[in-house]
């Protein structure tokens, strides 16, 4: 398989976006258990505040696109966010997002 030129202009390793996939993958989970006052609560609410914090730099009305798109790897062609961003702009908001939450969970 070829290598993914999207991540490198961050230098941020694959093993580290793939930390920050799973995180953002588990992001809906924590948010309820956030509501139903679990145990853990108060280490799930630093940790979706991280990735809000993160993802501050990007328009409201994407963020959450943006975040669907880096757990479930999607690229440009099928994101909703398509219809709004050119591909450079697209690509630059989830490189920069997925660098961004990496900076904010301690990663790098």
């Amino acid at each position: 398989m070829a290598k993914r030129k999207g991540y490198t202009s961050f230098n941020v390793p694959r093993s580290v976006v793939n930390v920050v996939r799973s995180m953002c993958a588990d992001y809906d989970r924590r948010a309820l258990l956030i509501r139903s006052d679990a145990p853990l609560s108060q280490r799930y609410i630093e940790l979706n505040g991280a990735i809000d914090r993160a993802l501050e730099f990007v328009e409201c009305g994407i963020r959450r696109t943006i975040l669907d798109d880096i757990h479930l790897g999607r690229g440009y062609g099928y994101s909703p966010a398509s219809a709004i961003l050119s591909k450079n702009a697209y690509y630059a908001r989830k490189v920069k997002a997925v660098y961004m939450i990496a900076c904010e969970l301690k990663l790098l």
